[in-house]
This record gives structure tokens, C-alpha cells and sequence, in this order.
């Protein structure tokens, strides 16, 4: 693409100071708090249009409107400094910043000179901002009303409520029955209208990611044969304990289990037990206490009668979800296409479906000129659709010539998950892209050593914590995504106190001791 003689001007001056070195190989930052981020993401910004990227070329994105402006506003203020003749050291921290000794002082007024002309053109914006204009672009493919306009969270909300008193006005009182049930595992609410609206603010947004056969596929053991009952039974009644804690649980179980009570023991402590001791291949304990021997196969058979009783009742609430998801989708659609309105989620959803199976040339023609660099900021909090409707972009910049992708962001400051965020999607950019590079980014800007030494030693040795013991695969992932941190500023002074406070036989933190 051939620009202004100032643009070719430039990119001829600076041809021969830099060269695409391993500073613009596609990087994966996992950054920590207060390490730089922004500094890192602008510098990278400021690198690329130092090496003559035109300004349409570059896409970055940020989560707010705020980050979006402080990274535009440090992209002019470091180049207008760096062109100020006398302010010589912000030159130098400009050729510090984007690595290249050699930076002139007039490449600095070139840019400044050719951003301003064609501040219009960069796109340093929210991903709600760039998939606005994404969506404006294509307004026939994803279906779009006419004159259509975005919700805020004031009319979402109203919307909400309204479509869901459409849905219980559309349904007999024998299906509300029936579909509250269903909701809470056998249990009918009071509210019908606070229990819909809890189930759609807690998983609309994933059922629109994974579509409505998801919620049946939960696979549910089937019951202890009678045969095995009965010999459990016989286990628990022929056991004598000496503690009387003990022998009053097996008289209960036996009870249950001639009743065929088995709703009864989901929530039984003893069931917890039991499925801990199976992890960890030791005895069943009850209270500290140990069972005689001769109760392995009976305690088996506990555990499965539970098991498929628990899962029987998810499997019918998620389908109960399922069926309510997919009518509220149904009347809020109805809704927003009479007022001509969509969520920036909505937005999202629509893109990502249609982005499955779009060229990057018709893409490149409606943005008016191909996106060659992305960089992207707090990704941790961006959701499956969201990414889905990047990717086209992410792939063709990782696989041309010249270009160039950056994306940073700390899944420890994950704070977007109510509108579908999950900083699971590091992992997800990694798989999806071939030659990612993934780089922490561990050093603190902001705290002192002591601060980073107590850091280290509480989260480093997290995954050896006896409250973890149930969830290995946390353990294993912690321990494998840790890494020790470091503080850049080695004189700051800094105190940190940690306190502990006793818990009850429950494992729970005692109320009176918190105050």
C-alpha cells in the first residue's frame, strides 16, 4: 500500500535503523500487577510506526475507554517529547523505549506530523468500540435491524425483566411447575420471576457460547444394584464402633438405604469423606474417626447411590437451564428487534458467528485497509465470542510477512467474568496461533522486596496446601503457571503483616473471631 511522499519518505529513513527482529515475533505477555504493561504495549506500538507502519495498519484494543486514551495519549506525548529540541533525555528514553539507538530526532516530528493528519485511522480503541464499527460493516450478513442502536445497562436490565415476564406468561401453570422443579433439583421456588432472572444473569452468556445440546450431555451412573444394597446394609449392621458417633451414622445409612432415601445423602458429610479418602487412598474418617474394617465395598456403594442421585438432579437442572435459556433467548430477540436495540454482547455473539467463515480481504476492504499488527490489552477478560470475532485478524497477521501480534494481560486481575470473561483464553491464543512466544512478565514497578518475598512465599507454595488436596488439577496448574516475582526497585521499604484465624469442626472460619 503506497502512502504520502512523507510516509514513503519515512519509512525509507528509518529502513536502514531497524530491521524485524525478535521484538515483533507474536508474544503471549502474562504480566503481573504493576509491571509495566502499558509501557511494554506502548513501546511496541511506538516501535511499529517508528519502523513505518501506517497508522490504518495497526489495530489495539483495551477494555475501557479510559486505558484506550491513556495508550493514545502516551503514543503523542513520548513523540512529541522525543521531537522537542530541548528536552534531549526524553529522546533518549524514547530510543531506551522501542530499542533503537539510533532514533533521530526528526523521525519523532515526521510521526507526530503524520499520526495528526491521520489520527482517524488508528485504531486505539475498546473491543466494545471496534466491534461497533465491526458490526456497522456489516450490517446484512449478521441480520442487523435498521437504524439499529445500542442498549446501556439500564435498558439491558429492563429488557431482561421484561422477557422473562413474557416467558411466564407463555407457560401453563402445570410447565411452571414442573420447570421450577427442574431448576432446583426437585425443589419449587417461591419467586418464579427472581429464580428465571438468577438462572439468565448466571449462564445466558454461556449458553449463547456453546449452543443448547451442551446441557444434556451430562452422563449420569446408573444405581446400586439391589443386591449390592442389600450387602451393604448387612456391612453396616454387623459393624459394632466403639465411638457412638459412629454407630448412630451407620444406623442412619442403613435406614436411608432401605428406604431408599438417596436424595439424603448429596449433602452428607460422610459421602464428602468418603470420596476424599478415595482420592487420597486412606481410611474413610467420620469427625477425626476411624471405621472398623470390613466397610470398604459398603461405603462404594454409598458413594454411588449418591452420586448418580446428585447427578440425576444436575442433569435436570441443566436441562431445565437449557429450556429456560432457550426461551428467553426467543423473547428478549423478539424484544430488542422491536426496539431495534442490541447489548454489546449481542454484538459480539453475531460477529463470531459470521467471522467463522470470513476471507481477511473482505474483511481488510470493509475496515478500510488490512490490519497488519495487533496489539491487545487486558486480554484475560476477553470471552470465547469476543475472541472468536479477533481470531480472523490474530491469524492472518501471524502468518504474514511484516506483521506482527501482542497480546498481555494478568489472569490474576480477571474481573469481567459477569459479562463472559474467562482468563482461561491465554491458554486458547496459544493453541489457536502457531509460533506464539509466551513471556511472564514478573518484575514490579511498584513494590517493595519485602512485599514481593511474602508474595513468593504464600502463592509459591500454594499448591502444597492441605485445602487443596480435592483438586489436584488445581494444584498442578497453579504449579505450573507461578513464577516467582521480583520488584525492579530493590531500595523501597515496605511491611506486610499476615494473620490467621481458628476454624470450627465444620472447616469453617469461627464469625466471633473475624471481628
Amino acid at each position: 500500500m503506497s502512502g504520502s511522499p512523507l510516509v514513503d519518505q519515512h519509512r525509507a529513513d528509518v529502513g536502514s535503523l531497524v530491521a524485524v527482529d525478535g521484538m515483533l515475533r507474536p508474544a503471549l505477555i502474562r504480566a503481573s500487577a504493576g509491571t509495566g504493561k502499558t509501557y511494554r504495549l506502548t513501546a511496541r506500538l511506538l516501535r511499529l510506526l517508528v519502523q513505518g507502519a501506517g497508522p490504518e495498519s495497526i489495530l489495539a484494543t483495551t477494555f475501557t475507554r479510559k486505558a484506550a486514551g491513556e495508550i493514545l495519549d502516551r503514543v503523542l506525548l513520548t513523540l512529541a517529547r522525543g521531537a522537542d529540541e530541548t528536552d534531549p533525555d526524553s529522546l533518549a528514553q524514547l530510543q531506551m523505549q522501542v530499542e533503537i539507538e539510533t532514533l533521530p530526532r526528526s523521525i519523532c516530528g515526521q510521526l507526530i506530523e503524520r499520526l495528526l493528519a491521520n489520527i482517524h485511522r488508528l485504531r486505539i480503541c475498546t473491543l466494545d468500540s471496534l466491534f461497533s464499527q465491526l458490526a456497522r460493516s456489516y450490517p446484512f450478513e449478521l441480520g442487523l435491524p435498521p437504524a439499529w442502536r445500542l442498549t446501556d445497562e439500564i435498558e439491558e436490565a429492563w429488557l431482561r425483566e421484561r422477557a422473562i415476564d413474557s416467558m411466564i406468561a407463555s407457560l401453563d401453570r402445570a410447565e411452571m411447575t414442573s420447570l421450577m422443579s427442574m431448576l432446583g433439583k426437585g425443589e419449587t421456588r417461591r419467586s418464579v420471576a427472581r429464580e428465571l432472572l438468577r438462572v439468565v444473569n448466571d449462564a445466558y452468556s454461556r449458553y449463547r457460547q456453546c449452543g443448547p445440546d451442551v446441557w444434556k450431555r451430562l452422563k449420569v451412573p446408573k444405581l446400586p444394584e439391589d443386591a449390592r444394597l442389600r450387602d451393604a446394609i448387612d456391612a453396616f449392621r454387623a459393624s459394632q464402633p466403639t465411638q457412638k458417633r459412629l454407630r448412630d451414622k451407620l444406623e442412619q445409612l442403613t435406614t436411608v438405604l432401605e428406604n431408599r432415601d438417596f436424595a439424603s445423602l448429596v449433602e452428607d458429610r460422610l459421602v464428602t469423606n468418603i470420596a476424599k479418602a478415595r482420592r487420597a487412598r486412606t481410611p474413610v474418617k467420620y469427625y477425626r474417626s476411624s471405621f472398623p474394617e470390613g466397610l470398604e465395598e459398603a461405603f462404594d456403594t454409598i458413594y454411588q447411590a449418591a452420586q448418580s442421585t446428585a447427578l440425576s438432579l444436575l442433569r435436570a437442572q441443566n436441562e431445565g437451564t437449557a429450556t429456560v435459556l432457550q426461551s428467553y433467548d426467543h423473547h428478549v430477540t423478539q424484544l430488542k428487534r422491536a426496539a431495534r436495540s442490541l447489548s454489546f454482547e449481542d454484538v459480539g455473539v453475531l460477529l463470531a458467528s459470521h467471522f467463522r467463515s470470513l476471507h481477511e480481504h473482505d474483511l481488510a476492504r470493509r475496515m478500510d485497509g488490512a490490519v497488519d499488527h495487533i496489539l491487545l490489552d487486558e486480554f484475560q477478560d476477553t470471552s470465547p465470542a469476543q475472541w472468536t470475532a479477533i481470531k480472523p485478524f490474530a491469524e492472518s497477521v501471524v502468518e504474514g510477512a511484516g506483521s506482527s501480534f501482542y497480546c498481555v494481560g494478568d489472569v490474576k486481575q480477571a474481573i469481567y467474568g459477569w459479562r463472559g470473561g474467562i482468563s482461561e483464553i491465554f491458554d486458547k491464543v496459544a493453541d489457536d496461533l502457531n509460533d506464539i512466544t509466551a513471556e511472564p512478565l514478573d518484575e514490579s514497578r511498584r513494590s517493595a522486596p519485602v512485599i514481593m518475598d511474602v508474595v513468593n512465599q504464600v502463592f509459591g507454595s500454594l499448591d502444597t496446601n492441605p485445602s487443596l488436596e480435592e483438586d489436584p488439577d488445581v494444584r498442578v496448574t497453579w504449579r505450573n503457571r507461578f513464577h516467582t516475582h521480583a520488584t525492579h526497585h530493590k531500595d523501597y521499604a515496605g511491611y506486610f503483616q499476615l494473620a490467621t484465624f481458628p476454624v470450627n469442626e465444620e472447616g469453617k472460619t469461627d464469625k466471633r473471631q473475624r471481628a
